[in-house]
């Protein structure tokens, strides 16, 4: 099972997901679990209340920002993915790596802007984003702009994501005991 934005998560529910963590059958794990969020996750985690469940979860790996090369080729591959033939002659290099620098490379930021320079260029009639329609995007969702010299900073929502996995517990199974029925025999006698 794998939960996104597991930031939101309260403290009973991350720790109903710890139990749940030792589920097990046949000798097999039953349930393996991923949490993705913000680093404010591992913050709560981190917090005395949760201690068990802090001490569940092996991987915490950060996920960083995509390069100008990485964001051009994650934006190619979306486009190959949606069917795009040839995905450089929808968003050209220079447009992707103008993307690149928008965004500073995080993932979310990059399908918004590019989302939006691909609606505003196709809303005038244009197949193909360039930098104008960047720019415009950019201009719309409130991203600094190459040529502002206060340095303006980005949203919020730049946070690195952070992932963590509660491994199985695995435990041999044993077989089931039948109840007595002392009971019932001395009732019927």
């Amino acid at each position: 099972m794998a939960i996104d934005d597991a930031h939101h998560l309260s403290v009973d529910v991350l720790e109903e997901l710890r139990l749940l963590g030792y589920l097990s059958g046949s000798g097999r794990r039953a349930l393996f679990i991923m949490l993705a969020g913000l680093p404010s996750l591992t913050d709560r985690l981190n917090t005395p209340w949760l201690a068990a469940a802090s001490a569940r979860y092996r991987a915490r790996p950060p996920l960083q920002a995509l390069s100008a090369e990485e964001t051009r080729t994650y934006l190619w591959q979306q486009l190959e993915a949606a069917g795009s033939r040839d995905p450089e002659r929808i968003i050209d290099d220079e447009a992707a790596m103008m993307i690149a620098e928008r965004t500073s490379g995080v993932p979310r930021r990059i399908n918004h802007l590019a989302g939006t320079a691909l609606q505003l260029a196709r809303s005038g009639d244009v197949d193909r984003v360039d930098c104008e329609a960047i720019l415009d995007a950019a201009e719309r969702l409130g991203y600094a702009t190459l040529d502002d010299e206060s340095s303006q900073s980005l949203p919020s929502d730049k946070s690195e994501q952070v992932t963590l996995t509660i491994p199985p517990v695995v435990r041999e199974s044993t077989p089931a005991r039948t109840p007595k029925l002392r009971a019932a025999r001395r009732q019927s006698a």
